[in-house]
């Protein structure tokens, strides 16, 4: 990154984006619905696909990324 005029720049945003979705992704913790959206905008899917791929529907992802629904242990199906 670089500091200009008080304003910082980040030169390698995509490298910056991966590195938190990385850093999310591996956490040991569940993951909070803010986290599934930048997962997901990360991945460019919509929430349609990202359900069909977690087997579950759209409205889950959407739920968790409201924070209405927590997010269940899906390997528990």
């Amino acid at each position: 990154f670089t500091l200009e005029n008080d304003e910082l720049f980040i030169e390698d945003i995509h490298g910056l984006h991966r590195a938190i979705a990385e850093s999310i992704i591996f956490s040991p913790r569940k993951l909070k619905g803010k986290e599934v959206r930048f997962c997901r905008h990360y991945l460019d899917v919509s929430q349609k696909c990202l359900g069909d791929m977690l087997g579950t529907g759209n409205l889950a992802v959407m739920r968790w990324e409201s924070g209405k629904n927590k997010i269940s242990d899906l390997g528990k199906k």
